[in-house]
């Protein structure tokens, strides 16, 4: 099924159209869906060959792992794609917990979790994807998409807590209307910056992304980058002051 919609896809949103002169004179909204779009079509080339070697291995008998509580067998040895939670993703941590989970899971281990001792988890994270680029090669792609993974995270962890903590926050998201909204707003969100994310990953070269980064306005590092010396710290003082005013 992945494979037929990534083959579908790429009819409609390639490399070529979203590098095309087309594409750059859409406007504001249709280019956000199309990247989108074309960020669902990188990663579905991914996850159908890995679901296709995931299939030959369990025929195989290879991906044995033991048998769950309720005694059921687990063939879920080489799982490297967790499809549910990719496909209702609201936020990005979502698709590291769902994507390429075996590598995500062996970095883990053998270099994040061997650099605390550095005492700073942002360090070790910085490190670790940093070598994650350079496994990947060279090109100055591989570089920039996971430094908007690591900022983009740091936005994630940042201000989830921020916005937990606070009550009146939490009170008007548990109104019905409001936490449909939300949710279809998140939805959106991980929807089309996936999309932004992907970009130098698949492109590789400056001339090529930087097309597409420059035609949608440059929205990713407008809201990424300038968080921690921007958004961020505005917002804390807003909901701290708020806060204050709220014991009073």
């Amino acid at each position: 099924m992945y494979l037929i919609i990534f083959q579908v896809l790429g009819v409609f949103v390639s490399d070529e159209f979203i590098l095309s002169e087309y594409y750059d004179n859409l406007g504001i909204l249709k280019k956000c869906f199309l990247l989108g779009l074309w960020g669902r079509y990188t990663l579905y080339k991914y996850i159908s060959c890995w679901l296709i070697t995931e299939g030959a291995c369990i025929l195989f008998g290879i991906t044995y792992n033991g048998e769950a509580e309720d005694g059921t067998k687990k063939w879920n040895g080489l799982e490297n794609v967790r499809i549910s939670i990719l496909e209702n993703a609201t936020e990005f941590n979502h698709y590291i917990l769902s994507f390429n989970t075996n590598t995500n899971h062996w970095v883990a281990q053998y270099i994040y979790k061997r650099l605390k001792f550095l005492g700073n988890r942002y360090i070790s994270q910085a490190a670790a994807l940093l070598f994650l680029a350079i496994w990947h090669g060279f090109h100055s792609g591989y570089f920039i998409c996971f430094a908007f993974e690591f900022i983009v995270m740091y936005l994630e962890k940042d201000l989830k807590p921020m916005l937990v903590k606070n009550e009146t926050v939490m009170n008007l998201v548990s109104i019905q209307p409001v936490n449909i909204m939300v949710y279809i707003i998140l939805r959106m969100y991980t929807f089309v910056f996936m999309g932004w994310c992907l970009l130098p990953f698949a492109l590789l070269t400056y001339d090529r992304y930087w097309k597409v980064y420059s035609s949608v306005h440059y929205m990713g590092f407008i809201i990424f980058c300038l968080y921690p010396i921007l958004y961020g710290p505005i917002l804390r003082l807003l909901l701290k002051q708020k806060k204050q005013t709220h014991q009073e």
